[in-house]
């Protein structure tokens, strides 16, 4: 089984890559996830100066919590990005 600790030491890999790559960058994040915390999201504007930040009132499975919210703000990012 993998777990979430083994992820740690590709980190800096996937924070080059991400940096590197210049694409739209949205993160939209449980305020109440006690698994990844508010930090890791707002950590991405290290590698992604200009990505949004979107903190929603949800927990760790915001996409079952908030369906509707997370819908409007992806469909809402690809449009104006021309990501459809």
């Amino acid at each position: 089984m993998v777990r979430f600790g083994s992820n740690l030491p590709r980190y800096p890999e996937w924070q080059a890559l991400l940096k590197s790559l210049h694409i739209p960058v949205e993160v939209i994040w449980g305020s109440r996830d006690n698994f990844f915390t508010v930090p890791g999201a707002v950590a991405y504007l290290h590698e992604a100066p200009r990505a949004e930040i979107h903190i929603l009132d949800a927990g760790h499975f915001a996409t079952l919590e908030v369906p509707d919210s997370i819908a409007a703000l992806v469909a809402d990012f690809a449009r104006r990005n021309d990501l459809r």
